[in-house]
């Protein structure tokens, strides 16, 4: 999608779906497990078709992608009026065990990949909660 869009809270471009995530093509899942380098350290989150920024103008840069080439920003942020907006490829207030919550076997050709993900993901729940309610406060105090 090009254009100009209602809701341009950052003068950049979002770019997604990322490949290295994906289960394969664009037919199967479009789920994963990445890494983010965030200043209080690596974090997993889960990805789920999102994107990665580029060409920002202005905007804070809260983590990027540790396991993609040069590690495109995943999470900005930047004000906006009296507030401030939070911009995240993957989803960050996902945790693996909310993840395998959301999963269906039924005519999911992706059911065993996908679960594979969940997996993945919880053992790093409790980091993922840290993170995602410290950024939460950030905001607030912002």
């Amino acid at each position: 999608i090009c254009g100009t869009r209602e809701l341009a809270f950052v003068q950049g471009n979002a770019v997604g779906p990322i490949d290295e995530y994906m289960e394969g093509n664009f037919e199967q899942s479009w789920d994963g497990v990445c890494q983010l380098d965030t200043p209080g350290g690596i974090v997993y989150a889960i990805y789920r078709g999102g994107c990665y920024f580029k060409a920002l103008d202005g905007a804070d840069i809260l983590a990027t992608y540790a396991d993609l080439p040069n590690q495109p920003p995943a999470i900005i942020g930047q004000r906006v009026g009296d507030g401030y907006a939070l911009l995240s490829g993957p989803h960050i207030e996902m945790r693996g065990t909310d993840y395998a919550r959301t999963l269906y076997k039924h005519r999911n050709y992706s059911y065993n990949y996908e679960r594979r993900v969940a997996d993945q993901m919880s053992p790093y729940d409790p980091e993922n909660d840290s993170y995602w309610k410290k950024l939460l406060n950030e905001l607030i105090e912002k």
